[in-house]
């Protein structure tokens, strides 16, 4: 079973213990103490449950038999306090060796039947555990479930950014520890393993980039899907069958560079031509300002810009009309002058010039180019799965998604849940997580931050992938941070604004949050075995209602049952204490080897009533209750 199977295995059964609305936290060792509880009474069960299965094995032994092994068989049945003295029992393997065969029959069945009862309290623990739903972990807070995060005008220093900053953080560091194959071209390869995942890498333009890099091209398509469950989510009705959809498709772009200016020093100011952004240069059209003298800094660095395209006025780029295609825009520009190389890199991103430049002991390559733009265009799919069949609609953007999300009606899950993909995808992911210093994977193989050691192994494709990634895990976690630690990443309390919900608070309610030191569960099933344990003990004492009720059916056979109750007693009994006819093996056996036969059971006249007795002269037949002597 794969970790995706065993996720939704876990989630099913968190949701069937979230949805029975009577759930209880308990800690393990409760936890445990009520499973060993249930265990010993259901142990209890068997054990008691044992006595009726003889009961029907004592009546396939008719009485016309009355050989000593025979009899002693019958004793033995009776006499069996558990399965276990059964399967220990030495009169069962004499009649299983070499008694008559309805005797050997009847033998095996009870033999076997010890057996079975003996061992089903062994499964009992494993039985409880699947039929009480648990999950180790604790549904998330109500009181503090928040999303769309954010400080009013009066806070300082600007803690959003710094917020953005460290969930970006933390979602590339996840996605670094998650094990996923960057460099990997399709989606299995990678380690997308849901279905209609989807990665290609390939050389082809789109049709619809007009400004896509034609000489050295690259294009990464990253489509993911996520499941409510992914989320760790307890699906209800609303929630089953619901699928999320980021649809990925980026680019490289052709460099569009233009001279600005010539500073009095003689540095000139280069400008990137994609769209005029906010910014202290007045140029139309440049977005972004740069010195071809930054290659003398250390390391990777990263510009990245948004534009939304339903907007009129970007927040913080107005892309120009040869970028303006549908869907959420991310301009991710790459500096990477800075940094040389041992080896040529024939990367689109990295590539490096063809011919080296001498060094001091060996030849070193300079980067091709020293500004590489990437243009990532983003749309989000989402998709229901009924009984009538299977829904989509796709959005050009985050606000059709939000506009599509305001319109819906009522406070269900199903709205809490697209209402917190709306409000991690209101800015791009891939913008805000390119935000930190850990967003460009090179970097991580760079020596003295300026020498790439590891030219084979970095590649454009896989700077893309590990974003998209990283995306990804955005949205995985974010029922978690929303319903438990999205105060882990609060860099000040003051001026704090969040945006909360009933719809959102019934959605933190079903988030199973990691605890591994208390489990969840469903009470109703603890209830339901508990009772169901207690009245089958209750039924089996029973007998003497069932006598009283129907003694005219019952009373042959209680008198046949009562007069082989207590094993020596019987012999002393039923054998007359005579041990040269009964049992010439010794008396003192727990059961001795005899021969001959026994006297016939039943009743005899005795002073106005009935004695049940082993008397050749007794008979087995029906007398009234109040008559009999020494049954009860």
């Amino acid at each position: 079973m794969n970790a995706t199977t065993l996720q939704e295995v876990r989630m099913h059964q968190w949701g069937a213990v979230i949805n029975s609305g009577a759930y209880k936290v308990l800690v393990f060792s409760v936890w445990n103490t009520i499973l060993g509880l249930l265990t010993l009474l259901y142990r209890t069960v068997a054990t008691r449950l044992f006595k009726p299965y003889s009961l029907f094995i004592f009546g396939l032994l008719n009485e016309d038999r009355r050989g000593w092994q025979t009899d002693q068989l019958r004793v033995a049945i009776v006499n069996a306090g558990s399965p276990i003295s059964a399967l220990t029992c030495g009169p069962v393997y004499r009649a299983v060796r070499g008694g008559p065969l309805r005797e050997r029959c009847a033998a095996l069945l009870w033999w076997i039947g010890a057996l079975i009862f003996a061992l089903l309290p062994l499964t009992v623990p494993l039985v409880l555990t699947k039929a009480i739903p648990g999950v180790s972990g604790v549904p998330g807070s109500t009181d503090s479930c928040a999303m769309g995060i954010g400080w009013s005008l009066e806070a300082k220093d600007n803690p959003l950014t710094l917020y953005t900053n460290a969930v970006a953080t933390d979602m590339l560091r996840l996605v670094d520890r998650a094990g996923y194959n960057f460099s990997g071209t399709t989606a299995e390869s990678v380690g997308l393993g849901m279905p209609n995942n989807r990665v290609v890498v390939s050389d082809d333009c789109p049709g619809w980039a007009s400004v896509c890099d034609r000489k050295n091209s690259l294009r990464v398509d990253v489509d993911f899907w996520i499941k409510p469950s992914d989320l760790n989510i307890g699906a209800d009705k609303g929630l089953e069958g619901v699928k999320f959809g980021v649809l990925n498709t980026c680019y490289k772009v052709e460099s569009h560079t233009k001279v600005l200016r010539e500073q009095d020093n003689g540095t000139l100011v280069y400008g990137l031509m994609y769209g005029g952004a906010l910014g202290p240069t007045a140029e139309p059209g440049v977005t972004v300002e740069m010195f071809k003298e930054e290659s003398f800094g250390n390391g990777y660095s990263l510009d990245y810009f948004f534009n939304i395209s339903v907007l009129t006025e970007a927040p913080a780029w107005q892309a120009n009309d040869t970028l303006s295609h549908d869907g959420d825009r991310t301009l991710l520009i790459y500096h990477i002058m800075a940094v040389v190389s041992n080896e040529p890199i024939t990367d689109p991103l990295f590539a490096t010039a063809s011919d080296p430049i001498a060094g001091n002991d060996t030849s070193i390559y300079l980067a091709h180019k020293f500004t590489v733009p990437i243009m990532c265009n983003t749309s989000y799919s989402l998709c229901n799965t009924t009984n009538t069949g299977k829904h989509c609609n796709l959005f050009n953007g985050g606000i059709e998604l939000a506009n599509y999300v305001d319109e819906m009606k009522g406070n269900s899950m199903s709205k809490g849940f697209l209402s917190l993909m709306v409000s991690e995808t209101d800015v791009p992911m891939l913008y805000s997580l390119a935000g930190t210093t850990d967003s460009i994977l090179a970097s991580q193989t760079l020596s003295l931050a300026k020498i790439q050691k590891a030219p084979g192994k970095i590649s454009g494709h896989s700077e893309i992938m590990r974003l998209a990634l990283a995306s990804r895990m955005k949205l995985v976690t974010s029922a978690t941070r929303a319903a438990e630690t999205w105060g882990n990443y609060i860099p000040s309390w003051e001026h704090l604004l969040t945006y909360r919900t009933p719809s959102l608070r019934a959605l933190c309610k079903a988030t199973l949050i990691s605890d591994p030191e208390r489990i969840t569960t469903s009470l109703i099933p603890v209830l339901t075995i508990l009772i169901t344990g207690l009245v089958a003990i209750l039924l089996t004492f029973t007998g003497p209602i069932w006598r009283l009720l129907f003694w005219k059916r019952l009373s042959v056979f209680t008198i046949r049952w009562r007069l082989r109750t207590v094993g020596q007693l019987h012999r002393s009994v039923a054998e007359g204490g005579d041990p040269d006819k009964y049992w010439p093996g010794g008396c003192i056996d727990q059961w001795p080897e005899g021969k001959g036969e026994v006297e016939t059971v039943g009743l005899v006249d005795w002073k106005g009533g009935y004695h049940a007795v082993y008397n050749g002269d007794s008979r087995l037949k029906h007398a009234p209750r109040e008559m009999i002597n020494s049954v009860d």
